[in-house]
């Protein structure tokens, strides 16, 4: 498997948070596994899928959700010191999350569906969220994973398989109802 190669890209005086984004994005597409000419074709055909101007807008759509999703954990996490209760710190950033959604193209870390697939108009279950992998922990690139509102609601503090179980009860249970 060819894998993207560790150069730099030709323009040197990037900024630091420029020189961040791309070394994210090569290890988003490492993590993947995908080599750099499969990533790039399945990128292309991804963005085929979707008309450009849907595709711009939802993407833009997201990004704003990214920026509302850290100002809530951070005034969540500012009320609970505020009461003195344990707070985490609120380190991730819109480009980290832009990265892993574009590594996940754009749909939930858990379901794979795409965001904003409801029938509300604002606020629903298919709206983006961040979700940490260990509810203990911080907010931070390493902790957070972008998921729907509903999966990151019916997880609480459970795990991966809880949902599962519960996803395959309710599955289960729809057959008989039927």
């Amino acid at each position: 498997m060819q894998t993207i190669p560790d150069i730099k890209p030709a323009r040197v005086n990037r900024s630091a948070a420029a020189r961040k984004a791309w070394e994210t994005r090569r290890a988003a597409a490492i993590q993947v596994g995908r080599s750099a000419a499969a990533n790039k074709a399945w990128v292309s055909r991804r963005a085929a899928a979707v008309p450009v101007n849907e595709r711009a807008e939802y993407i833009r759509h997201l990004r704003v959700s990214m920026r509302g999703a850290i100002s809530l954990a951070r005034a969540r996490q500012a009320k609970r010191a505020a009461e003195g209760k344990r707070a985490v710190a609120v380190t991730v950033t819109v480009a980290e999350l832009m990265t892993k959604l574009a590594a996940q193209d754009y749909r939930c870390a858990i379901s794979g569906l795409p965001f904003y697939t409801d029938d509300a108009d604002r606020f629903g279950p298919a709206c983006p969220s961040l979700d940490r992998i260990n509810a203990d922990g911080d907010y931070s690139d390493e902790n957070v994973r972008v998921v729907y509102l509903g999966i990151n609601s019916l997880r609480g503090r459970g795990s991966d398989a809880d949902v599962l179980r519960i996803a395959s009860a309710i599955v289960a249970n729809e057959r008989i109802v039927r």
